[in-house]
């Protein structure tokens, strides 16, 4: 009997949501902010809060609604479910999603800080050291705040375990962004000026966020079993001529790890350009970063860091990117890169496929 009581109950709801299309949300009356909810509550006879709350989180995630009745949206669920999984899930999806307006953005972000404490402390960490929020960062933040192994570093702290770790490597710099394709000859634009990739240079545009990209990345580079698992990508990269390997980031189990994504087919064959399908894009909005490698041939040192078009791709999808390129059969180099233009080498690394 309690299936088909919500049976019907869902039926009647859909006829309700069904006259809500494009914002029309009054049809019949329901409160749509906490003013009109506690004037309901007052008056006496109400509305089921089920009905009202699902009805305000479509009316929360419409494109065609204003922006100040989605904030007040946002708002009436979040006082009718309170901690509900579902709606953390829909505040977290207008923080991520880059088209969310600003103040509707803003008031989730209030929201997910008043209400989840180990975010608000990372976030406040991060803000004592000159952050401000930008929904690419997201996923770090909130895995930093999951992972009660990570020390919450300071700027100044981040900056000398990196630099540490950078004068403890060799180096490919470059001096402008790599070609779109192979090269045989040297390019003079990538070595007639001084290199675009040093750590130092681009400290006062690195966010806090950026310098925790850096060191975990770092980190991720250094590990054996990942070095082996880059020797099996580089043969079986090099052995596929006809498309090039990319994919993306992610934080979990205490460190970032590489989960590579397909380049659709419909983006046609190519060994030197990764295109990332509609799945990784999306994916991408919760992710740390996006990576391509360059492993078409052993010695690559000319098509180290990220191509022009790389760096439109950033801006334009606002990610962060990391490139790996192999520079002879044992060793690849490894440049990020940020949505501001900015690329920072990383430096060398092995790589053998050694059992553990």
């Amino acid at each position: 009997m309690k299936r088909i009581g919500m049976s019907i109950l869902h039926l009647a709801l859909a006829g309700l949501l069904a006259t809500a299309a494009g914002c029309v949300y009054d049809q019949p009356k329901l409160p749509a902010s906490l003013a009109e909810y506690d004037a309901m509550l007052h008056a006496g006879p109400r509305y089921p809060d089920l009905t009202i709350l699902l009805l305000n989180r479509q009316r929360m995630m419409d494109d065609d609604c204003g922006e100040p009745q989605r904030v007040e949206s946002l708002r009436l669920v979040h006082r009718l479910a309170g901690d509900e999984p579902g709606v953390r899930q829909d505040v977290r999806t207008l923080l991520c999603h880059p088209a969310t307006p600003e103040s509707l953005r803003q008031a989730s972000l209030e929201l997910t800080l008043a209400t989840h404490t180990p975010f608000a402390t990372t976030y406040a960490a991060f803000a004592a050291n000159g952050y401000t929020f930008r929904q690419r960062d997201l996923h770090l933040i909130e895995r930093l705040a999951a992972d009660t192994s990570r020390q919450p570093f300071t700027r100044a702290q981040l900056v000398e375990k990196i630099r540490a770790t950078l004068a403890a490597r060799e180096h490919v710099h470059i001096a402008a962004p790599a070609p779109e394709t192979d090269v045989l000859d040297p390019i003079p634009t990538r070595t007639a000026s001084g290199p675009i990739d040093v750590f130092d240079d681009h400290l006062t545009t690195l966010t806090h966020a950026d310098l925790w990209n850096i060191y975990l990345f770092q980190e991720t580079l250094a590990r054996p079993d990942v070095q082996r698992g880059l020797a099996a990508a580089v043969r079986d990269d090099r052995a596929d001529t006809t498309s090039a390997w990319g994919g993306l980031i992610f934080y979990a189990s205490q460190h970032a790890d590489m989960v590579r994504y397909k380049t659709p087919a419909e983006e046609g064959r190519s060994d030197f350009r990764h295109a990332f399908n509609p799945k990784a894009v999306e994916a991408g909005r919760d992710a740390l970063a996006r990576f391509q490698f360059h492993f078409e041939k052993a010695h690559n040192t000319m098509r180290a860091g990220p191509t022009r078009a790389d760096l439109a791709d950033a801006a334009a999808f606002d990610a962060y990117g990391l490139i790996l390129t192999t520079i002879n059969d044992h060793a690849l180099c490894a440049h990020y890169y940020t949505p501001q233009g900015a690329i920072v080498s990383l430096g060398v690394y092995t790589f053998a496929e050694t059992k553990p």
